[in-house]
């Protein structure tokens, strides 16, 4: 009699994705005002402005994301000072990656339930845990400041963000260095997250087990390569990285016609 081993069977690491696994904003919508209004300060223009600049960096980076590359928060605060017209040196660039990453405070996140006790029940139980993380407009550097700001920084025995390797899920590298890190071959571990296109396709590839959390958003529109486009017009639209739950799609309507037109040659 064949049984179904428990989940957890034979593992010995478990990596995470960060945004919308383990962490999110608490207000996203303030965090970008919060942003827009440090970097028209320091760029000395206006609101308005510094909001559409932040737009046009975040479509920059979403456009990297899908050639599997991530930018460095310098090279983002570059951008903004180019699109903003003025002259890039090292002390504004410096600035403006303050301004960008200074709305991203330990008050303007929280930990999604039960993340810490998850995380010291797997160390208590002698299961590696990493972090696997896309960077956007935080940088590594100060992400895990912000994770030990929150107190769970010291669970995890790696964490790698895309800015600081160049590479993003659902590329190979991001998952071998952690593995690597870790000194767990690939199927021993899991990786949990949220994304079926970069964090479940990248597990598989990297020969892990994937499980897809869908507690605090469930990408049930996000079904891969066909579905790139829409999240690419999102991108330089709004800044999100996608049409988060449907919501764009849903407010649309069906071209039947069209649609009876396409279903006949499936």
């Amino acid at each position: 009699m064949h049984t179904t081993p428990p989940p957890l069977s034979g593992t010995r690491a478990v990596t995470y994705d960060l945004w919308l696994t383990l962490l999110e904003d608490i207000d996203l919508e303030r965090t970008k005002d919060d942003r827009a209004t440090a970097l028209a300060k320091t760029l000395s223009t206006s609101y308005d402005a510094a909001l559409q600049l932040q737009v046009e960096a975040s479509s920059a980076l979403h456009a990297g994301w899908e050639r599997g590359r991530t930018q460095t928060m310098n090279e983002i605060a570059e951008g903004i000072v180019r699109g903003a017209g003025q002259e890039v040196d090292a002390t504004l660039v410096e600035q403006v990656v303050f301004a960008v990453e200074g709305a991203t405070t330990p008050d303007a996140v929280r930990l999604l339930p039960g993340t810490r006790q998850t995380l010291a029940s797997l160390r208590a139980a002698g299961i590696e845990v990493g972090l696997v993380c896309d960077t956007g407009m935080s940088g590594g550097g100060h992400l895990r400041g912000l994770l030990d700001d929150l107190g769970v920084l010291e669970l995890f025995g790696t964490t790698v963000f895309s800015d600081e390797i160049g590479v993003n899920k659902p590329g190979l590298r991001p998952f071998t260095l952690a593995l690597d890190s870790l000194g767990v071959p690939p199927a021993s571990a899991v990786h949990v997250g949220d994304l079926r296109r970069r964090d479940v396709a990248g597990a598989v590839g990297a020969g892990m087990r994937p499980v897809r959390y869908r507690g605090a958003h469930d990408d049930a529109f996000d079904t891969g390569p066909a579905n790139a486009p829409l999240n690419d017009w999102v991108g330089r639209a709004t800044g999100e990285a996608m049409d988060r739950d449907g919501a764009l799609s849903q407010r649309g309507r069906v071209d039947e016609a069209r649609l009876a037109q396409l279903l006949a040659h499936p």
